[in-house]
């Protein structure tokens, strides 16, 4: 009698386990087919993508807490992205070339510390990460005999906060007289950080890296083995990706953890608000040291939101940039960016690089009242 109800009880969990099961499994389909932005579920799409530099000395860190590229340099810059894993090789979304000052910034030309400038801020798309940078253009736009000069201080992975010091850093050097911050929404959820010393060693020599761990790599300047390193390291990333292991991962890239789970614990807990007030306040800092006549925020659209519209967070920033009447250029609709704009994993091609161009530049123009 005991043995039958052990045995009971043993199948009616078994029985259980399965109904919860297949519950969400159904929960899983039911809500991706259901999303209204189907490209919003894919949170590992950046862990997909592969960023390869020249091997060498890529970055520097700065005494200030974040980071610029290595000073008078030439790199090329390869961008792979893991589409299908059981392919032998990713697919290459991108390659440019990319020259640095001698300040370890993303342009063509040294910075003049006897002459005033405007310092462009902002992340990968102020840089131009995805194709040839688009400040070069601008920086041979700019008329020879303007009184101020451009700098740009664009660099990849940076929020608003990293901008206030990189700001700091580089008007101890020169005179800034005009300020253009260029952002997206993830920008005011971005602390100051910097390279650790495996990922610096990673760049230098691409047999360092640990592909679960490191997110840009180096890569030999012989095309065999720069293939083969980009075969092996692909493999990592995607035994690490698709391990049963790596449960975090896997969690977090189901769409109960994304639309249901995730948001009901940022009803509850606002994580982001810290870094959101620090960036706010570093917005409010560069804006009382330069006047509110110069300084100009754009905004613009990450691809994922170019349906939907700006995500909380850049809704919030925007709210606090027009509650407290700053100059402010909505990106969204002034720079005419649409989805063939951007690359599978998010960075503008080169197209949606042009269209950022000119609308900087006729923003900036109209802004600061430049001819």
């Amino acid at each position: 009698m005991k043995l039958q109800s052990s045995v009971n009880q043993l199948v009616n969990l078994m029985l259980s386990l399965i109904t919860i099961l297949i519950f969400i499994i159904g929960l899983e389909i039911a809500l991706r087919y259901f999303s209204p932005n189907p490209s919003r579920l894919d949170s590992l799409a950046m862990e997909k993508r592969l960023l390869f530099y020249s091997e060498g000395r890529v970055v520097q860190n700065k005494e200030w807490g974040g980071f610029v590229y290595a000073p008078a340099s030439k790199m090329q810059a390869q961008a792979y992205y893991i589409v299908d894993p059981d392919a032998p090789f990713p697919d290459k979304e991108y390659e440019y070339s990319v020259a640095t000052n001698a300040s370890g910034l993303i342009q063509q030309t040294d910075v003049d510390p006897a002459r005033p400038a405007v310092l462009f801020l902002g992340d990968s798309f102020t840089e131009g990460e995805g194709a040839s940078p688009w400040f070069y253009k601008l920086e041979r736009a700019w008329p020879q005999e303007a009184a101020e000069q451009i700098i740009d201080g664009g660099v990849m992975g940076t929020g608003v906060e990293a901008w206030g010091r990189l700001y700091d850093d580089t008007s101890s050097q020169v005179k800034i007289t005009k300020a253009v911050v260029i952002f997206i929404s993830d920008d005011w959820r971005r602390p100051v950080w910097q390279f650790r010393d495996q990922d610096l060693a990673c760049l230098k020599d691409s047999r360092a890296c640990d592909p679960g761990r490191q997110s840009v790599f180096g890569l030999p300047s012989d095309p065999v083995e720069a293939r083969r390193r980009i075969a092996a390291i692909a493999q990592g990333r995607i035994e690490h990706l698709f391990s049963p292991t790596n449960l975090k991962g896997l969690i977090r890239a189901s769409a109960i953890y994304q639309q249901l789970l995730q948001p009901a614990y940022h009803a509850v807990v606002d994580q982001e608000r810290p870094q959101f007030e620090k960036s706010a306040e570093t917005i409010a800092a560069l804006v009382a040291k330069l006047g509110r006549d110069n300084v100009l925020l754009v905004q613009l659209p990450q691809r994922e939101e170019l349906e939907g519209g700006p995500e909380a967070l850049g809704k919030r920033a925007v709210e606090f940039i027009t509650r407290n009447g700053f100059q402010f250029v909505n990106g969204f609709e002034a720079c005419g960016l649409d989805p063939s704009d951007y690359h599978i994993e998010g960075h503008p091609n080169a197209n949606g690089y042009g269209k950022i161009a000119k609308c900087v530049d006729r923003a900036v123009k109209e802004a600061f009242h430049l001819s």
